[in-house]
């Protein structure tokens, strides 16, 4: 580029082209450069054949090609668990949209839940992160960006919080469609941001999505979406980002009891949570407003909260009292069933996870006292049998 360069400005005193980006060298896993007598080249062809085109096309954009960049089959394999991770979210979407027409059962805005308009408030700032990424040709952002995104955002958070309303809601309810809705919205922004560089992917995906009536013929026919400044509330994602520190708090409890072998899933669980400062906590707020969607945050079948210690879990009372942030120790409710207690210094909280009250619904697998009292639905919990009487089960 630099003869052409200096040619150009001597012939026309200008530029021959607009832009340039320069990359260094190929080299194999160990930082060596690649040479026939080291025996460490690869073709494109054989990864093609081995991994897929789509995999040498993620690996380009991957990796930072203004460095000098390595390819080897340990990176290439990373990459195919990544790959498989974009893969079965846009799977997951795809199979939650089968009853969906975005023309007729698509929510307002305004109507969706808040969470849902949180997920789709961090939408907006993946696309509009991923959008400046390729004007400026920084495509292992773009890489990064999306991995990131549906690795944490969605799988470890969105995604496993909203099955319940897709699985167990009735059919037309307006939670369940509100839901569908921000999966189609979420769906249309993964496969456009997809597109350049998981071309065949892109189309793969686009041609299962609901409404083809509406949409042109290919990912490739459609435009880039622009950030939608209307979804973007800078409470709202401040507040859940909040929302989810704490959680992931529970989630330890949760994690220490299941290694007791107390619960498998977390469904299993009670939690109960002990502080005189958790009247801080936002926790504590959505409790208050609305104790059943903050069971479903938790992914758990029943919570309550407390300002005094109760006397059987005085060992981790002292922990509480000494700072002993993490400390774990079995304990056993007064009623008999047992559990597992754990002190969050983040919350200032002694969190108890015992095994859930009730009886399992076979439906929604929640533990509810209920259970049992509906004699045409007796293995099911009181909001089942209701979706199973109208008829309106999905």
């Amino acid at each position: 580029f630099h003869t052409a360069l200096l040619t150009s400005l001597a012939t026309r005193a200008r530029p021959p082209y607009e832009e340039v980006l320069t990359h260094g060298f190929t080299l194999d896993g160990k930082g060596r450069k690649m040479s026939k007598s080291l025996g460490n080249t690869v073709a494109p062809q054989e990864i093609i054949k081995k991994f897929g085109a789509e995999i040498l096309r993620l690996w380009v954009a991957a990796e930072d090609y203004r460095e000098d960049v390595r390819i080897s089959d340990e990176i290439l394999n990373r990459l195919v668990e990544a790959y498989r991770r974009l893969r079965n979210t846009a799977r997951f979407l795809i199979s939650n949209l089968y009853d969906f027409n975005p023309s007729k059962d698509a929510v307002p805005v305004q109507a969706l839940d808040e969470m849902d308009r949180w997920i789709m408030q961090r939408a907006q700032t993946v696309l509009g992160r991923c959008r400046e990424a390729y004007d400026d040709y920084e495509f292992h952002v773009v890489y990064h960006t999306l991995n990131n995104f549906c690795s944490v955002d969605l799988s470890a958070q969105y995604l496993d919080i909203v099955k319940d309303r897709l699985y167990c809601e009735a059919a037309r309810s307006q939670s369940r469609r509100a839901a569908q809705t921000t999966l189609y919205r979420l769906l249309d922004t993964l496969v456009h941001l997809m597109a350049p560089i998981l071309s065949f992917t892109a189309e793969e995906i686009w041609r299962y999505m609901p409404d083809k009536e509406q949409r042109p013929q290919s990912v490739f026919l459609s435009s880039m979406p622009e950030p939608d400044p209307t979804l973007v509330d800078a409470p709202l994602e401040e507040k859940w980002d909040r929302i989810f520190r704490e959680r992931g708090e529970v989630l330890k409890a949760l994690e220490v009891t299941r290694s007791g072998g107390i619960i498998g899933h977390s469904l299993d669980s009670e939690v109960l949570i002990f502080s005189k400062t958790f009247t801080e906590s936002i926790l504590r707020r959505l409790a208050e407003r609305n104790g059943k969607w903050l069971e479903d945050v938790l992914i758990v079948s029943q919570f309550d909260h407390a300002a005094d210690t109760p006397a059987w879990l005085w060992e981790l009372e002292e922990a509480r009292q000494s700072g002993q942030d993490g400390r774990a120790a079995p304990v056993q409710h007064p009623d008999g069933r047992n559990g597992w207690a754990y002190y969050s210094k983040t919350l200032d909280s002694i969190i108890a996870v015992l095994k859930a009250r009730g009886t399992k619904c076979e439906r929604c697998w929640k533990y509810d006292p209920w259970v049992g009292k509906d004699a045409d639905h007796p293995t099911v919990c009181a909001r089942c049998a209701a979706v199973l009487t109208s008829g309106a089960a999905a």
